[in-house]
């Protein structure tokens, strides 16, 4: 007489280990990427501040080069001699 009550018994129980362990799974994959996410982004921020040191670099060159044509182009030109024929 008891029998059907305790087989929904076993499967109610069966089933809640299943959702329990389906739970564990999901929290797991969610710290391994954050975990993933935190040390993916270290690294980007070391390359992003290697890249901001490049361009400032890049920047002060050209800010010297750009003196250096302007000094250039205001010095007096001489004249070409007119070649003799």
């Amino acid at each position: 007489m008891l029998y059907p009550i305790k087989k929904v018994k076993e499967e109610w129980a069966k089933l809640h280990a299943k959702l329990d362990a389906a739970q564990n799974e999901l929290v797991q994959q969610r710290e391994n990427h954050l975990t993933h996410i935190q040390a993916s982004s270290e690294a980007q921020v070391k390359l992003l501040e290697k890249v901001s040191e490049t361009l400032s670099g890049v920047r002060l060159d050209l800010k010297e080069q750009t003196g250096f044509i302007q000094a250039m182009s205001m010095s007096p030109r001489r004249a070409r001699a007119a070649a003799k024929k």
